[in-house]
């Protein structure tokens, strides 16, 4: 049970991980179009 418990914890930071860099991804693409936008 407990090493279960590990696990999950595990794959929820791996989650987390993933999820931060899509978020980073995105919002840098957002602000390089706004940047081109902005600027022609």
């Amino acid at each position: 049970e407990n090493f279960e418990k590990k696990l999950f914890l595990k794959s929820i930071r791996g989650l987390h991980i993933i999820y931060i860099a899509i978020i980073k991804r995105i919002s840098y693409t957002f602000l390089i179009t706004f940047l081109l936008l902005a600027f022609f």
